[in-house]
């Protein structure tokens, strides 16, 4: 009777240590779903940042486009007032010349 208790004894001893092994295994298992879990979450973030990332270039890409355009109607607007002055200039001096034989 002696040795039954002793030998249940001894079980659960050896039982309770395989409890206390297997724990940190457990815990460490636990801290690395949290580490994949924090990866993922960096990883959206960067998704994130990157596709604000191609949208500010979309838009600077817009906004460039847009100068372009806009330079383009200033060079239009100083050719148009050039030509303008040039035709000042020629009906100015058609009016001389028209003017000139009846003086």
């Amino acid at each position: 009777e002696q040795l039954k208790h002793n030998n249940t004894i001894q079980h659960l001893v050896i039982e309770k240590l395989n409890k206390t092994i297997n724990s940190p295994s457990q815990t460490i298992n636990s801290q690395s779903q949290t580490i994949n879990s924090q990866s993922q979450t960096i990883n959206s973030q960067s998704q994130t940042i990157n596709n604000q990332s191609q949208t500010i270039n979309s838009q600077s890409q817009t906004i460039n486009s847009q100068s372009q355009t806009i330079n383009n109607q200033s060079q239009t607007i100083e050719q148009l007032k050039h030509n303008n002055t040039i035709q000042h200039l020629v009906i100015e001096k058609l009016n001389k010349t028209i003017n000139s034989p009846s003086q």
